[in-house]
């Protein structure tokens, strides 16, 4: 038959057919092209000589899920390619958007279309491409988060359930490593503007997990926020954009609930998430220069003490507990952010 211009030509008069295997070692390929290719030539080429020929083979009607975790996983290679610190020059990814559109189809797929090696392939995919310039757009990063934050809500297997009971479960290794994945893409997002509005609506995306019924989705998202604030303290003394934690009383109402958890680990991390925010504030307030360390506040020493005991004493001891939280904040949090506590 009449070949077609191209390796994966979409053009109606190609004949030639190729194995799945074949197919997921090119898509493969050009992921490794982009990576060991001559970084000045590879940005002029990247969008017409790889993403184009690529682009119809991403989304195919009946692809494997083999097919989607070997394409994720060349979506992240030539993401990781494009990066400027391996150009080692300033360069706009085009297609990014577009890619990362397709990745989200990916996350979004019901539990049958969607396997481990898919969910971290293409969270991992997502992050590299997150981090390239210009920032994502909110609407964008919205989808990302929503798709990616679905893991939450999938169960660990039972040891002793049978395999009709652990359809769409994981195994709790194989959940640790989606929700590492899924840390580290909204880790990207803040690194991209650690600033507090950013890391306000980061934090926002958690909040449906926070206040779910099911005990695995409350902890997850609680871990989640811990890791978020953690991210920002690390990022923040290089990157000063903020003079105070705007709204501090709205964050911190996301978290204090959950220091009654009936979980001792959410509780332990709900009370850590509190002290971080009244650090955040803090750090951002305090005159400094750009890399300099800014000590806790007086408070953080009560607050673990408070965590401690949180996480160890009996149920019924917990209402005095919170009234030495509430002590605590009462003296650190300024009336205007205690309105909404």
């Amino acid at each position: 038959g009449k070949k077609g211009g191209g390796l994966f030509s979409s053009s109606k008069v190609q004949t030639v057919s190729f194995a799945p295997e074949a197919k997921n070692t090119v898509m493969l390929a050009y992921g490794y092209v982009a990576s060991y290719a001559n970084t000045s030539l590879i940005t002029s080429r990247v969008e017409i000589h790889i993403v184009s020929f690529m682009r119809p083979h991403i989304t195919l009607p009946k692809a494997t899920l083999l097919h989607k975790a070997v394409t994720a996983n060349a979506l992240n290679l030539i993401a990781r390619a494009m990066h400027p610190s391996h150009l080692n020059a300033p360069f706009v990814f085009k297609a990014r958007d577009d890619l990362a559109k397709l990745l989200v189809e990916y996350l979004n797929a019901k539990e049958s279309d969607i396997d481990v090696s898919i969910r971290v392939n293409s969270l991992e995919a997502l992050a590299s491409l997150c981090l390239l310039d210009p920032v994502i757009p909110e609407e964008l990063e919205k989808a990302i988060i929503t798709a990616a934050t679905k893991i939450y809500a999938v169960p660990i297997a039972s040891p002793t359930a049978s395999p009709k009971e652990s359809v769409g479960a994981y195994e709790e290794k194989q959940m640790n490593q989606v929700i590492t994945k899924l840390d580290n893409l909204m880790a990207a997002l803040l690194f991209m503007q650690p600033s507090i509005p950013q890391l306000r609506r980061l934090l926002e995306y958690l909040s449906p997990y926070m206040n779910a019924p099911q005990a695995h989705q409350r902890e997850r998202a609680t871990l989640a926020m811990h890791n978020l604030l953690r991210k920002f303290i690390q990022f923040a003394p290089s990157r000063k954009l903020d003079s105070s934690f705007t709204q501090l009383g709205q964050s911190l109402a996301m978290a204090l609930p959950r220091c009654m958890d009936e979980s001792p680990r959410v509780r332990r991390s709900a009370v850590e998430c509190t002290g971080l925010m009244l650090y955040i504030d803090h750090l951002v307030r305090t005159p400094r220069k750009v890399g300099e360390a800014v000590p806790p506040p007086d408070c953080f020493k009560q607050l673990n003490a408070i965590r401690d005991r949180m996480e160890k004493e009996a149920f019924d001891q917990q209402l005095v507990i919170i009234a030495d939280l509430a002590g605590v904040l009462a003296t650190t949090v300024s009336a205007e952010d205690l309105v909404p506590l």
